[in-house]
């Protein structure tokens, strides 16, 4: 099977003129870097799981958007819906749970390649961390709300 797959991407680099550089950009990183949903992520950091575990959970998924070869716009929009997911009903969290998201939340940022947007997030993930987040909070691709 995975013979046939370089195969096929040898007959793709042929009808493309030979240039196997950019087959290669395209095919690598799908191979080297697991896919991490949004889902999985908050299953692993937003309801009480270990915080080692949800660091390497984000950081996966943080590494798969990376090299995912979306645009920085559909990135940034993932970003903001995974803050969204991850912050949602963190107020009624304990604290070292909060603390787990808010962790969380910091390093799901790092994705993003808006500085307003990072910013923004940043700021959710302190309120977060002290208990403050309102559910009516925002966090959107590009021009994010503050929260409160």
């Amino acid at each position: 099977m995975k013979c046939q797959f370089l195969v096929s991407i040898l007959a793709i680099a042929m009808i493309l003129g030979g240039d196997l550089t950019a087959v290669q950009a395209a095919v690598t990183p799908a191979t080297q870097v697991q896919v991490v949903t949004q889902a999985d992520v908050v299953s692993a950091c937003a309801k009480g799981g270990n915080a080692q575990g949800c660091q390497d959970i984000v950081k996966a998924f943080v590494a798969y958007l990376k090299v995912s070869g979306m645009t920085a716009d559909q990135i940034n929009k993932i970003v903001a819906e995974a803050v969204q997911a991850l912050v949602k009903n963190s107020a009624s969290l304990p604290p070292d749970v909060r603390a787990v998201v808010a962790e969380a939340v910091n390093v799901v940022a790092t994705a993003s390649s808006d500085t307003q947007q990072i910013a923004a997030i940043r700021e959710v993930a302190t309120t977060v961390a002290n208990g403050s987040f309102s559910e009516s909070s925002s966090v959107s691709s590009g021009k994010p709300a503050s929260p409160g």
